[in-house]
């Protein structure tokens, strides 16, 4: 079975990380082209920058926070996650494991929905700005719906082992998640930032 590794094909069709879709991360926040345009460029610029996201207390309501939960994962999201998804193909989270033809990929965020909202300057963006970062295409990867099941709630620093089947997560899929969150994190910092 072919090993996992950051440079797969079937790494780049289940993360669709590709830069190329910083357009579409954009797309719909409004205004004129020139500020989708700027907002594009920061964004963008903030991938690159050595910055850090700034974490505090989350500021919005409990119940906010259920509202926003309900219309996030949207059905273009679910979709994006299984595009171009050639199956059957190795599990790159759980190793030894299918996902097999007819099974669909399940969404999760990279970096939580949790930790977005503590962001700072997440409270005081619009509702439809709330909802840009938080389906931010880029943040999400399609899990088989054990791993999704078995990972949780859990970041994927936490997330060591298959449970059911004591099977460790790959060390090398881990990897590259934790890298790719602190990335994701800069960047939906600075789209944060871009909208205040």
């Amino acid at each position: 079975m072919p090993s996992f590794n950051v440079e797969s094909k079937t790494l780049r069709d289940v993360m669709h990380f590709s830069s190329k879709h910083a357009d579409d991360a954009v797309r719909g926040v409004g205004g004129s082209s020139r500020t989708t345009s700027k907002l594009r460029d920061s964004v963008l610029e903030g991938a690159k920058s050595e910055g850090k996201a700034r974490y505090g207390e989350r500021k919005i309501s409990d119940e906010e926070y259920a509202k926003l939960r309900k219309m996030t994962l949207s059905r273009n999201i679910r979709n994006n996650v299984n595009k171009d998804i050639q199956l059957p193909m190795p599990d790159p989270a759980i190793p030894g494991k299918i996902i097999e033809i007819g099974e669909r990929l399940e969404a999760d965020h990279i970096v939580s929905m949790d930790r977005i909202t503590k962001m700072e300057g997440f409270e005081k963006m619009t509702l439809k700005q709330k909802l840009d970062v938080l389906n931010y295409e880029e943040n999400f990867i399609g899990l088989r719906k054990t791993a999704n099941t078995s990972k949780g709630s859990n970041s994927y620093s936490e997330w060591t082992r298959y449970v059911k089947e004591n099977i460790p997560i790959s060390a090398d899929f881990k990897s590259a998640m934790i890298a790719k969150k602190r990335e994701l994190e800069v960047v939906l910092q600075n789209l944060i930032d871009s909208f205040n």
